[in-house]
């Protein structure tokens, strides 16, 4: 199985994840779309992390449980681009040293549709779903709120948006 990461800017913990994605598959570097195609159309499944916050071209805010999170959009134009069905996987810590249980969903129906925000949405009704099972289990520290307008909370205890407008007035902007 090909994985989809993007290393840390901690040398030893890059190094460690790099390891364990070759142990279990074969990496692929986020930015390596190249790779992601080729692989999909080779019928190679390819996983990753659609709900990571993103913003670079190809983002959009879509509502996460009420609230905006910076998307990838991503999904639908791989599926696109490659004609791979697209799934979803469900991993569950079991209780003590019992291991995983994982869930696949069957393929995505009419997917892509012709709205890649549409597709998001419905994706993250099914990821809510399995959340609200095992919230728990969640990585929450992927910060999926960063980035929101003054309009909502701080919730990382860090206003980098009062920051930057201090920034903004000091430089005369």
């Amino acid at each position: 199985m090909n994985v989809v990461y993007r290393p840390t800017k901690n040398a030893l913990l890059a190094h460690v994840m790099h390891a364990s994605f070759c142990r279990h598959g074969k990496p692929i570097r986020h930015d390596d779309i190249r790779t992601m195609i080729r692989a999909l159309k080779h019928n190679e499944a390819v996983w990753y992390a659609p709900d990571q916050s993103y913003r670079n071209k190809g983002a959009a805010m879509v509502n996460f449980f009420g609230i905006p999170a910076a998307t990838t959009t991503a999904t639908s134009r791989l599926a696109r681009i490659s004609g791979a069905a697209v799934l979803t996987y469900f991993p569950e810590r079991l209780p003590g040293l019992a291991g995983y249980r994982v869930v696949i969903g069957p393929a995505f129906e009419d997917f892509p549709g012709t709205d890649a925000i549409h597709d998001v949405e419905r994706f993250h009704a099914l990821l809510q779903a399995q959340i609200l099972k095992i919230p728990e289990q969640y990585l929450w520290m992927h910060r999926r709120f960063k980035g929101l307008s003054a309009d909502y909370p701080d919730y990382y205890g860090r206003d980098s948006r009062q920051r930057a407008g201090v920034s903004a007035a000091k430089s005369g902007v």
